[in-house]
């Protein structure tokens, strides 16, 4: 199965392919995470990994919100029982390194994930309503950093 760095940079890992739309990087796949469809076919990634990428993504000219097209093309590309592993500043604690960054589009708290937690009322509620597609989600903070681990529900 695939595994896969997200918002590579010039990050490496064995047996892992490298993802960035930064061609001058030389990731094995250039692609912009924020455009659909992802050139991965459905349930076919074991694992991806998103380290301090999630906070740069913005919304489009037209308002479209892309950080949903990032979380439901991962959605899509990730086997049932596979995961997306995420890490972002956690904002609670470590305001300075969310804030200090000018290329941060968004600022995480470990209640931000509810609204892809299939299982939250907030997902319920507010999530599914707005288009996003349900996680099984478990958040651990090391008071600045939020490590997310997301499951697909499917």
């Amino acid at each position: 199965m695939v595994k896969l760095l997200l918002g590579a940079g010039k990050d490496r890992k064995d047996d892992w392919l490298t993802v960035d739309k930064l061609t001058h990087l030389k990731p094995d796949v250039a692609w912009d995470l924020t455009r659909a469809p992802w050139p991965w076919e459905k349930n076919s990634v074991e694992r991806a990994e998103a380290d301090n990428l999630i906070e740069h993504v913005g919304w489009g000219p037209d308002g479209e919100d892309l950080l949903m097209v990032f979380m439901n093309e991962a959605h899509r590309v990730i086997q049932p029982g596979g995961a997306l592993w995420i890490r972002v500043p956690d904002f609670k604690y470590w305001p300075g390194g969310a804030l200090k960054d000018p290329t941060h589009r968004r600022y995480f708290i470990s209640n931000s994930f509810d609204y892809w937690n299939g299982e939250h009322q907030t997902y319920k509620v507010y999530g599914s309503s707005y288009g996003y597609k349900p996680w099984s989600i478990k958040i651990e903070s090391d008071k600045r950093f939020l490590t997310v681990t997301q499951r697909p529900i499917k």
